[in-house]
């Protein structure tokens, strides 16, 4: 009987079908790929790394994923995500899921954002104070892989707590980016990471947060103009 439905290949799977095709060309970071049947067709594969992040499986596409696909439509029924029979429903709630993401509802950002982010900060001697300790802490060299690492760690429960995952953070080590940012820069990036790291009840009460808010402070003192404007009493 031809399959319809979806089947989700875990990072235990892919090392044993890598172990038998040494030459596979999946990246090293490939964590999860779910491919969806139609009638034994395959319609879709969604592909994500071990940082939560979607892959284009075009990039690594080739006789080794079309062996893992063959070998994923002849799993058991009872293996499948849904039977033939909810085969239409599951689908389209995966392309609906698969859209909201891609629409950036919650993803994690790169080591290079936190980065320009931490950069700027220590360029400007921002701090922040945290409510929860009561007390100011300033953003400097010795602590930014530190500070990366609360932002990081942050954006990493909004997502899993959005799409009920358990990935895990990477140690984060501060590296300064080429490119040096300017103010206006840095808030849209802050705005960025603060949409990405909001999806849990408490992210506000979060010393990540307070991180941010002392930074977007910081970086608005820092617009052009903002020094000499007379708008503090109006």
């Amino acid at each position: 009987m031809s399959v319809s439905g979806s089947y989700k290949v875990s990072r235990i799977e892919l090392d044993t079908f890598k172990s038998q095709w040494p030459c596979n060309g999946m990246p090293d970071n490939l964590e999860t790929v779910t491919f969806d049947f139609d009638r034994g067709d395959l319609v879709d594969i969604y592909a994500r790394d071990d940082h939560g992040r979607w892959l284009d499986s075009s990039e690594f596409d080739g006789p080794a994923l079309v062996a893992l696909s063959n070998d994923a439509q002849k799993k058991p029924l009872g293996a499948l995500i849904v039977s033939t029979l909810r085969s239409v429903r599951a689908q389209h709630e995966a392309i609906m899921l698969h859209q909201k993401e891609m629409q950036m509802s919650a993803f994690i950002v790169s080591d290079k954002h936190i980065g320009a982010i931490v950069s700027f900060a220590i360029d400007r001697r921002a701090s922040y104070y945290w409510k929860t300790n009561h007390s100011r802490t300033d953003i400097n060299k010795e602590n930014a892989s530190e500070i990366g690492q609360k932002l990081l760690d942050e954006n990493f429960r909004s997502v899993n707590h959005r799409y009920r995952e358990s990935g895990k953070p990477s140690v984060y080590k501060f590296k300064r980016p080429a490119t040096r940012f300017e103010a206006v820069d840095i808030l849209k990036a802050i705005n960025c990471l603060d949409y990405q790291s909001c999806e849990t009840d408490d992210w506000s009460e979060s010393e990540a947060w307070s991180i941010l808010d002392g930074i977007k402070n910081c970086a608005i003192r820092n617009l052009p103009g903002y020094e000499n404007s007379n708008g503090w009493s109006l």
